[in-house]
């Protein structure tokens, strides 16, 4: 038998011997290629620039009300006083009251005394040295005893004590005393600390509480709803 190669019938009814199947290769059409190459500068387009955004965009955390800028605001804590408050209560207030009122013709009253508004170092130093003798507050003369804490409180207790009654009974005008203060202090009054005589001795080593007393004798007394606060 003679080998003959398969006879193939085209659609058009031609035959051609020894056809082989092949597949034609057509082009990508150009405005498909175009395309393509548009979206993926794009994408890479957005990608680099919506990660920088994340990077240089500051994290808001966004208040019940929506606001963030206000939000960003809460934020700026206030310092707490709460270490203060608690040695206050403990140390403090069985002679000035937890409202710092004081008692009535024993103890001067916190809130409005001339010896808190002035500047922290005052208060601090009858803390440190105690006081005895005759006292004005706020037209009335007080005549006790204030005993010495210097040893019973360390220098940073001292410090958070004053930070607290002046921010709550001092006029918050924001001065913050340290503990290295309280520390110079003990170190110019002590071993000894003898207490102060009376407030003459405080006016006359402070002047900035002649000051706060005279600005309390020309303005207005504080009320009873004022010495509670």
């Amino acid at each position: 038998m003679s080998s003959r190669k398969p006879r193939i019938r085209t659609i058009s009814g031609t035959v051609k011997k020894g056809y082989e199947p092949s597949e034609n290769f057509n082009s990508v059409p150009w405005p498909l290629i175009a395309v393509a190459m548009a979206l993926i500068t794009w994408g890479a387009y957005t990608l680099f620039t919506t990660a920088n955004y994340a990077e240089d965009t500051p994290t808001e955390v966004v208040s019940s009300s929506g606001n963030a800028e206000n939000s960003l605001a809460d934020n700026q804590e206030e310092p707490d006083h709460s270490l203060g408050e608690a040695l206050f209560v403990t140390n403090c207030s069985t002679c000035h009251q937890v409202n710092g009122a004081g008692m009535r013709d024993a103890i001067p009253p916190l809130a409005g005394s001339p010896f808190v508004t002035a500047e922290p170092a005052v208060m601090a130093s009858i803390i440190i040295r105690g006081i005895e003798g005759p006292i004005e507050v706020k037209g009335t003369t007080f005549d006790g005893k204030m005993p010495t804490f210097a040893s019973a409180l360390d220098d940073d207790e001292i410090a958070q004590i004053v930070n607290y009654a002046r921010s709550r009974w001092g006029g918050g005008d924001g001065t913050i005393l340290s503990a290295q203060t309280v520390e110079t202090l003990k170190s110019r009054y002590g071993p000894s600390f003898e207490p102060w005589n009376g407030g003459s001795e405080l006016h006359s080593v402070f002047p900035s509480v002649a000051s706060k007393s005279n600005e309390t004798a020309n303005g207005e007394t504080a009320t009873s709803e004022e010495l509670a606060q």
